[in-house]
């Protein structure tokens, strides 16, 4: 099988992290328990790897737009409060810069980073709330900001009418959505109470 050739250790303490697989047309990546991610453009008939070089660091899920630009969401440590993390790739999962976010700053606890192979990526927290970003996770822009249920699982897919968020809890939702990243569109914003046509 192509997962029979990844090059994971030999002493077999390292593991695949359950969840942690991310898809993409023709490559996939997952990481491991030794901070790794391994990958593959080619359907797992080569391998490379990456290290996030965080000690201790537990990744929680990977994701990528493209064959270069990935983030994951990951756990400073493996204590039940450690913050959690965005780092990111723009060689395939190659070298990782870490600690490029917090997601704490946006007032939500992270459950999952996915994309669609569209333009960006999103970030879903356990409430429901998504955020996407388009600069490989160094800002983040509100798609649903507001609590929608608890979610235990959630994917973003390509769709006719642009992306979806799946999201899994009590319920299952659908949030269909196009995204234009911070300064594709507008709300019109009226400082005065009357509007001149002119």
């Amino acid at each position: 099988s192509a997962f029979g050739s990844a090059p994971l250790t030999s002493d077999a303490s390292e593991k695949v992290i359950d969840g942690s697989a991310f898809f993409l047309l023709d490559a996939i990546w997952f990481a491991t328990t030794e901070e790794r991610v391994l990958y593959s453009t080619n359907r797992g008939q080569q391998w490379g790897s990456g290290k996030l070089n965080v000690t201790n660091a537990v990744i929680k899920s990977l994701a990528f737009k493209d064959n270069n630009n990935g983030i994951m969401l990951y756990r400073t440590s493996a204590a039940s409060n450690a913050p959690y993390r965005i780092a990111s790739t723009q060689n395939g999962g190659a070298s990782w810069q870490s600690d490029v976010f917090d997601p704490s700053t946006l007032g939500i606890t992270p459950l999952v980073v996915h994309s669609s192979g569209n333009k960006h990526h999103v970030l879903i927290g356990t409430k429901g709330e998504v955020y996407g970003s388009d600069n490989n996770g160094k800002d983040w822009q509100p798609i649903l900001s507001r609590p929608a249920g608890d979610v235990n699982g959630a994917i973003a897919v390509s769709t006719q009418g642009g992306t979806a968020a799946i999201m899994v809890g009590f319920r299952s939702s659908l949030l269909q959505y196009r995204y234009s990243g911070p300064n594709g569109s507008r709300i019109l914003q009226v400082a005065s109470d009357t509007v001149s046509y002119g």
